[in-house]
């Protein structure tokens, strides 16, 4: 009998030793983020995909498809290329294990796969398991899962809790879906807002814009999207709008015209804040490197214009894009021209990634450069983060060859330059956080060009006066900024050229104080309100004796 006890013990003692091992090792795996052996044991857990990415393998939305505005919550809606043949049901009903679902049925074949927003991780296990890859449209990486061979995905792993899971799909219909999941965007909106489908997808392939709100949302002009909708400002305290560029070639030269030729501040009859912020010389050539700009101003002389066109050559092998829209001719020796260029190229360490095309707010077709999964550290190196409070507030650096630096700053709410700026440097003084990019983590940048031209109206043709006593006015005033960046690195050129000219010296006729017409004359104490005696004079004879009228002649 005690025999068999011992038996029945060491039996029960080796399978929970079994058991605590195979938990053991499965736990473990799922600590390090590989795909359990055994069991998830309760846990909900989904590892982290890093295989083959299929993205190039999924076909093409059809040109039946639409966007659809499918709303989630109070302030978060998806957008989706939905074809004719699907239709999408939301559950808003909230388990235990989820917050909500969303059914797409298959029209053609009846069946669905249905989206879930878990409340925890989602577990899958590693048996059979084949996991590829594929890149949404946004840039993000989704994990598709594929069990025993299988060419019918079984699961897609989103992210932040979000999985897809296959209802009986078939192989034809499951690629089909697959192209319509690469679309899928996740839109924040503030509450009482509904989110836009400006420029979601190419106007060739949907004509029809699709949506569960009452709105009419319609496609952008090509116009919203050129270079003139962004504005220069000429000072980093000016107020910015929405779009806006700053160069410092502007205050180089006002700073020349304020301390070397006025000798005192620009004040106009009614200054501006522009003027104003520009009269406080906040930036000066003491924060450029000598190489990289060249400055000047003199008698505007076709002589003045070779002197500049000769310089610039030989120091950035460039040529001007203003100066020919100046009057060169019939000035005299007291007006002035100002002028600067700067110019610089910069360019990484290493060349950052290319990425998927992905959307900017609320547009799509958006090109990205940065770095993904799979991207060198030699390249993550290159990228500092001086703060992150969410993925919405943060701001970083990336390193160049040369002495230039980038910083980046998304959620900075300050509404100029300098206090954007300020509140960067703060941020990053304050941030106890990791500053290097961790090898899950990602960056992407949009390539950004644009060469502006502009007029600087707010300057031109106000009187002045310099310390003297002299009297100018700005003529014309013009500047140009030129900026790009991509994956290997980007460059910026800047000029500003400004026409001072003098006025003529006004000599001001006598005034002629003759009461020779009607007056009145009042007659009052001194520091008294009010007078103590008046009188109104039309008729000068009621008043002298010996006058006559000029149309008799003296008797």
């Amino acid at each position: 009998m005690k025999k068999n006890v011992i038996i029945i013990l060491s039996i029960i003692i080796v399978l929970v030793l079994c058991a605590g091992s195979a938990y053991l090792i499965d736990k473990s795996r799922m600590n390090n983020k590989k795909p359990v052996i055994f069991s998830t044991w309760g846990y909900t857990y989904a590892p982290p995909i890093e295989h083959e990415n299929i993205t190039e393998k999924i076909p093409n939305a059809t040109k039946e498809s639409v966007v659809t505005v499918i709303p989630i919550k109070e302030n978060e809606d998806l957008f989706i290329n939905l074809s004719d043949a699907w239709k999408y049901e939301v559950s808003g009903d909230e388990t235990e294990e989820y917050e909500y679902a969303i059914n797409f049925l298959n029209l053609d074949t009846e069946n669905k796969m249905t989206l879930y927003s878990y409340k925890n991780l989602f577990g899958v296990c590693g048996t059979g398991l084949e996991t590829k890859e594929i890149t949404l449209d946004d840039g993000n990486i989704a994990s598709v899962g594929y069990y025993d061979g299988n060419e019918r995905w079984t699961f897609i792993n989103l992210g932040d809790n979000i999985v897809i899971q296959n209802d009986g799909l078939t192989v034809e219909t499951s690629n089909e879906a697959l192209s319509m999941i690469k679309t899928m965007k996740y839109v924040k909106t503030h509450p009482g807002h509904i989110a836009k489908i400006d420029e979601y997808v190419d106007s060739e392939v949907n004509e029809n814009i699709s949506n569960t709100g009452e709105d009419d949302y319609s496609m952008p002009e090509a116009e919203n999207f050129n270079n003139g909708k962004i504005n220069i400002v000429t000072s980093l305290e000016d107020k910015l709008t929405d779009n806006a560029a700053w160069c410092g070639t502007f205050n180089l030269i006002w700073n020349d015209l304020k301390n070397d030729l006025a000798k005192q501040d620009i004040k106009f009859t009614e200054n501006s804040d522009v003027v104003d912020n520009l009269n406080k010389g906040t930036f000066t050539a003491d924060e450029l490197s000598e190489d990289s700009y060249y400055k000047t101003y003199g008698t505007p002389t076709l002589e003045l214009k070779k002197e500049i066109e000769k310089a610039i050559k030989e120091k950035f092998n460039e040529t001007s894009d203003i100066l020919d829209s100046f009057n060169w001719e019939g000035h005299t020796e007291d007006d002035y021209f100002l002028y600067s260029m700067l110019k610089k190229k910069f360019e990484y360490p290493k060349v950052f990634d290319k990425l998927e095309n992905g959307t900017f707010e609320n547009f799509n077709n958006v090109k990205y450069f940065g770095i993904k999964g799979g991207t060198k550290n030699e390249v993550r190196e290159q990228v500092q983060v001086l703060y992150y409070n969410s993925e919405d507030e943060f701001a970083l650096k990336i390193k160049t060859k040369g002495n230039d630096e980038i910083i980046v700053s998304v959620g900075n709410t300050a509404d100029n330059f300098l206090d954007i700026y300020n509140n960067i440097i703060a941020e990053e003084g304050n941030y106890k956080g990791g500053m290097r990019l961790r090898d899950n983590e990602i960056f992407k940048m949009p390539y950004i060009t644009f060469d502006l031209k502009e007029e600087i109206t707010e300057v031109e043709n106000k009187p002045f006066y310099f310390s003297n006593g002299d009297e100018y006015i700005i003529e014309k005033a013009l500047q140009t900024i030129q900026f790009e960046i991509n994956e290997k690195g980007g460059k910026v050129k800047s000029e500003e050229g400004m026409m001072v000219n003098k006025l003529a010296a006004f000599i001001e006729e006598p005034r002629i104080f003759n009461v020779d017409k009607t007056f009145t004359i009042f007659l009052i104490e001194e520091g008294k309100e009010l007078p103590y005696f008046a009188s109104k004079i039309s008729d000068i004879s009621s008043v002298q004796s010996d006058v006559y009228e000029l149309t008799k002649s003296k008797k």
